[in-house]
């Protein structure tokens, strides 16, 4: 399971996480599929976009940046930034889950 997806369970927020672990997206409002399998597109559009704004905002508020798509890990970033990027994910999804 993808780190961002167990702050997120952690957080008892409805959310799929998408994609490879260097380039993935949030689905709130779209509940995890088993194991291997897919989301339909119809499903990936059917997001909580208020929800994924408001996550937005919490995270550029603690210092992680992410426009309206997907995160990207790149070869820059040091094990400190993405340490302290899951660290703000999992503070983040917190506090969007105390205010829902």
């Amino acid at each position: 399971m993808l780190t961002p997806m167990a702050g997120l369970c952690a957080a008892g927020l409805v959310a799929s996480v998408i994609g490879h672990p260097t380039c993935f997206d949030v689905l709130f409002g779209v509940p995890p599929k088993p194991e291997g399998e897919r989301h339909a597109p119809a499903e990936t559009i059917a997001i909580d976009k208020p929800t994924m704004l408001r996550f937005n905002e919490l995270l550029l508020a603690r210092g992680v940046y992410k426009a309206d798509m997907k995160y990207y890990i790149s070869t820059v970033h040091t094990d400190e930034d993405i340490d302290m990027a899951i660290a703000v994910f999992r503070e983040a999804a917190a506090v969007l889950a105390s205010e829902q």
